[in-house]
Formats: structure tokens, C-alpha cells, sequence
């Protein structure tokens, strides 16, 4: 279960293929981050735990992909992160 007490951060990594210039891909990969945001947002995550980055083309899987493979490379990738849980606690 994603929403807990335990949820520290959730870092939202958009990209895009390379067909567009850079400042394209950049505001694309952005939009793409910000829908996954929104919609974490609606499951219940705080907009406070979520980071947002626009990577563009950076990180492409094959930059020498034909068209109809472009897919591959406009995703959102994301990484959340988990407070450590206190062991220490002892129940009575």
C-alpha cells in the first residue's frame, strides 16, 4: 500500500522521445510527471511528498529507434521513498 504513515517522498521522473526540440520535450516530459502527480495526489499521497522532474530526451532507451518504436521512450518513471520503521517500538 503506497499511502501510509510511513511515505517520505515520491520523485516523478517524466521524459519524451527526441523527434522535438529540446524545450518541447522538456514541457512534455513535464506534463507527463504532473498527470502521474495529479493523479497520486487523488489516491490520497500529500502534493507536499511529491517531486517533480522533466528529463526530456535524457536517458532515452536507443536513440537510433525507428518511429513507430518512440514509444519506449516517453515514460514516467518513479522512485518512492519510505521512512525507516522504528524497531524499538514495543507493545503492550
Amino acid at each position: 500500500r503506497l499511502v501510509d504513515s510511513s511515505l517520505k517522498q515520491v520523485s516523478i521522473y517524466g521524459f519524451a522521445d527526441e523527434r522535438h526540440t529540446n524545450n518541447y520535450n522538456v514541457a512534455l516530459s513535464l506534463n507527463r510527471a504532473k498527470a502521474v502527480a495529479k493523479e497520486l495526489v487523488r489516491l490520497g499521497v500529500s502534493a507536499e511528498q511529491i517531486r517533480i522532474y522533466a528529463l526530456g530526451e535524457t536517458n532515452i532507451r536507443n536513440s537510433e529507434l525507428r518511429y513507430i518504436e518512440f514509444k519506449g521512450n516517453r515514460k514516467v518513471n518513479f522512485e518512492i521513498q519510505f521512512q525507516p520503521k522504528n524497531k524499538d517500538v514495543k507493545n503492550n
